[in-house]
C-alpha cells in the first residue's frame, strides 16, 4: 500500500466515523440548543468554527456510541446469533455484526481494503449518527426548552423531537440492516476472490 493510498483510507475513515457524524451533531445541537453555541463561545458563521465543533462533538459522541455498540448491540446480535445458530447451522450470518480487524488482517496480507473500509466506515458512521442524535433528542426532552410552563409541550419542540426520532430511525436501519449486511455480503465476496 502507497503512501497516498494509507492517507486516502485514513482520512475516508476519520470522515466517516467522526467528521460527518459530528457535523450532523452540531446541527441537532443548534435545532435543539441554540443558546449553548453562544454560552460556549462557538461561532458556526466561521468553517473553522463549524470545523472544530464538528470533530469537538465527533469524538465525544462517538466514544459514547461505540460504547454503547460495544456493551448492548453486540451482545445482543451475539446472543441472536447463538440462537439462530442453534436452531439451523446454515444461518452463518443472520445475526453478525462487521469484524472491524478485518481490514487489519487484510492490509498485512497486502489485499487492497479500499472499499472495505468504505463500507466498514458506512456502518459505523450511520451507527453514531443514529445513536448520537438518540441522545441529543434525549438530552432535548429533558431540557427545560422542551417544555412550556405547566409542562405543556409545544408543537414546535415536539416537530423537533419527531424528526430527531425519525433521523435515528433511518439511519439505525442503514446501520444494522443495510450496511450491516452489505459488510457481511463484501466480506464473503472479498474471501471468495482471494481464495482463487
Amino acid at each position: 500500500m502507497s503512501a497516498a493510498e494509507g492517507l486516502a483510507k485514513f482520512g475516508l475513515f476519520l470522515s466517516l466515523v467522526f467528521i460527518l457524524p459530528g457535523m450532523i451533531y452540531v446541527g441537532f445541537v443548534a435545532l435543539y440548543f441554540p443558546d449553548i453555541l453562544e454560552q460556549f463561545g462557538w461561532n458556526l458563521n466561521e468553517s473553522v468554527g463549524l470545523l472544530g465543533f464538528s470533530i469537538f462533538l465527533g469524538f465525544v459522541l462517538t466514544s459514547i456510541t461505540a460504547s454503547i455498540e460495544g456493551l448492548i448491540i453486540r451482545p445482543i446480535f451475539g446472543k441472536l446469533r447463538e440462537r439462530t445458530r442453534k436452531k439451523s447451522n446454515n444461518e452463518k450470518t443472520k445475526w453478525k455484526l462487521p469484524d472491524i480487524p478485518l481490514l487489519g488482517y487484510y492490509e498485512a496480507k497486502k489485499f487492497s481494503t479500499f472499499y472495505i473500509t468504505q463500507v466498514f466506515g458506512q456502518y459505523i458512521c450511520h451507527l453514531n449518527v443514529s445513536l448520537g442524535v438518540l441522545l441529543l433528542a434525549i438530552a432535548y426532552v429533558v431540557h427545560p426548552y422542551f417544555f412550556m410552563s405547566y409542562f405543556i409541550m409545544e408543537t414546535e419542540n415536539l416537530l423537533k423531537l419527531s424528526f430527531g426520532l425519525f433521523i435515528f430511525l433511518v439511519n439505525i436501519y442503514l446501520s444494522l440492516v443495510f450496511f450491516r449486511k452489505a459488510s457481511l455480503e463484501t466480506i464473503e465476496h472479498y474471501e471468495k476472490e482471494n481464495k482463487n
